[in-house]
């Protein structure tokens, strides 16, 4: 499961996340209460979202993808405005 998961920033309506792990990830973020959006096969240990509303509360977490198509649990769910 990755750990150390950051808001890098947080702007107008984009917000930069990192996090510390293996490879290859998928994250998963939505407004609080809203319906989860997956972002998979991301190679690096951080992504930026862009085309965020203002004065939002947003929810992400992240799991690592394994070879052969196995993947860890989620991390923690993290929240970020």
């Amino acid at each position: 499961v990755p750990t150390g998961l950051t808001v890098d920033y947080a702007g107008r309506n984009s917000a930069g996340l990192s996090w510390s792990g293996g490879t290859s990830f998928a994250l998963q973020w939505r407004p609080t209460g809203g319906t989860w959006q997956t972002v998979s096969g991301i190679n690096a240990r951080n992504f930026t979202l862009t085309a965020l509303t203002q004065n939002t509360t947003y929810e992400w977490q992240v799991r690592e993808l394994c070879n052969g198509g196995a993947a860890s649990a989620y991390s923690p769910v993290q929240t970020f405005q």
